[in-house]
């Protein structure tokens, strides 16, 4: 069978002789075809293959082609598929009962092949045309009722088609668009009120931008008004018009701005909040170590209660800067090889004053390389590390950690300690940023709950995922990541 240029046709026929006609004839042509010999096997394939058009023989040993015709009529899968009834008696009668059948088209024996074609070929291609405005019409519902931008564009980038919510974007469409209207291009228009960013992505508009890169219109920000952001997405319509395109423009201003807004919170915190908390506290160190302060023991009781608010406060203004950092962590060097695991998970217990780690992996695992790079690692593991001193009753939690295969291309990592459980909202709310555990907000938990957040940021953007949940066989938490793995061998 040839290749599918024209659709694909089915045909019941017992005449042997027809059938290797017709088969000749399709193959020529460009269609793909299907040949059955009666009522049954040819029900049987339309529903197997779904065709683009069925010829029935009226006389079929099993059933007349009639009835056939009238059950696929009853069938949703096919009721609108054409069908051409193939009849040895051209009467006035006999059409009438094929048209009440629900035939499309006849013809009468002996077939002339010319004809066979043009009918074929017709009655695909009303069809065609029939299902395709009915499609768009659908289309046309659905893109008016949608909140999204819709535009469609012809082969020279002029608009055929906008939404309601695309000409609410492009104000100098009308409604609705006119093939004869607008006179300029998308292109033209758009850089008419907008900004094309990044430019170089748009240089070879409407063709799909370098590496998939997002492109955006712009509008600029003014004095009343903060800028305003669409992103600009484009895919061909079909495969066999590779020039129409669709155009979805979707306003994104509130995460450009969320963005935009957490940059400059994040620049507030670092230079605004921590460097005079730096200050602060070297000064309360300063008074503190002053012998005369060591004789006022009520004066050295207050400044010793400022220093433990002051480094509390520098702890929960680094967790903050620590979050959002790992929003926009870019590492380029590879994923970490299990075996320098607990050298690294030793050093970060060292530096927070954890004295011992249990640590359990089985040897085989030593050479594999995970996908998370050891630099976002090291802030994955302080994070935890750093929740369960903050979180146990007496600071010195004992820290277990297990590395298993659990997929062909997967490890699970936990990280159990014996702190206290978690009630099942806060296993719920623990990965969001600022969740902080306690039953109020009075912040006078220590931490500002930015561990998980960080740690799910991190994985999310590797590949993996995060588990929290309580210890089954006492007091405390058990983290679990799973990662990714990369590579298999010696790092």
């Amino acid at each position: 069978m040839s290749a599918p240029l024209g659709g694909t046709v089915l045909f019941a026929d017992d005449d042997h002789e027809l059938r290797e006609v017709l088969a000749a004839l399709l193959t020529q042509l460009g269609y793909e075809y299907i040949e059955t010999t009666s009522g049954a096997q040819a029900i049987d394939a339309a529903l197997q293959h779904l065709p683009d058009l069925i010829i029935l023989d009226v006389l079929l040993p099993d059933r007349d082609g009639y009835s056939i015709c009238r059950h696929i009529r009853n069938t949703p899968q096919l009721a609108e598929v054409p069908i051409i009834l193939i009849t040895a008696t051209d009467t006035p009668e006999a059409r009438l009962e094929g048209l009440q059948a629900g035939a499309d088209d006849f013809l009468a024996k002996p077939i002339a092949m010319s004809e066979l074609h043009l009918r074929i070929r017709n009655v695909l291609r009303l069809n065609r045309y029939r299902l395709l405005r009915e499609e768009r019409a659908k289309f046309t519902w659905m893109a008016e009722q949608n909140d999204v931008a819709y535009l469609i564009l012809d082969a020279d980038d002029y608009i055929v088609y906008a939404n309601q919510v695309a000409r609410r974007y492009i104000e100098q469409l009308p409604s609705p668009v006119s093939a004869a209207f607008p006179s300029q291009t998308f292109l033209e228009i758009v850089q008419q009120h907008y900004n094309c960013e990044p430019r170089d992505e748009w240089a070879n508009w409407p063709h799909p931008a370098a590496h998939n890169a997002p492109r955006y219109l712009v509008l600029p920000e003014t004095i009343r008004n903060r800028a305003f952001w669409l992103e600009v997405e484009v895919v061909p319509l079909s495969h066999r018009i590779p020039t129409s395109h669709l155009v979805r423009l979707r306003d994104v201003t509130s995460l450009m701005n969320l963005q935009h807004d957490m940059r400059g919170f994040q620049t507030l915190v670092m230079h605004k909040l921590r460097t005079p908390l730096v200050g602060v506290l070297g000064g309360l160190e300063l008074l503190l170590n002053d012998p005369n302060v060591q004789q006022h023991p009520m004066i050295r009781d207050l400044l010793d209660l400022a220093m433990q608010s002051a480094r509390r406060l520098h702890s929960d203004v680094t967790d903050v800067v620590s979050y959002l950092q790992s929003e926009s962590v870019v590492d380029p060097y590879p994923g970490l090889v299990l075996h320098h695991l607990l050298g690294r998970v030793e050093l970060i217990a060292e530096n927070l004053g954890i004295g011992f780690i249990h640590f359990e992996m089985p040897d085989a695992l030593s050479p594999l390389r995970i996908s998370i790079p050891a630099r976002m690692l090291d802030i994955i593991f302080y994070e935890l590390l750093d929740n369960s001193i903050k979180f146990h009753p007496t600071r010195s939690p004992q820290i277990t950690i297990t590395v298993q295969r659990v997929e062909p291309q997967r490890i699970a990592i936990t990280i159990m300690d014996d702190g206290l459980n978690l009630t099942p909202e806060q296993l719920t709310a623990a990965p969001n940023p600022y969740y902080q555990g306690e039953k109020t907000l009075t912040g006078e938990v220590p931490g500002m709950g930015l561990g998980l957040p960080t740690v799910t940021t991190l994985l999310w953007r590797n590949g993996g995922t995060v588990v929290v949940g309580n210890r089954p066989d006492g007091p405390g938490v058990t983290v679990t990541l799973f990662v990714p793995l990369v590579q298999v061998g010696a790092g």
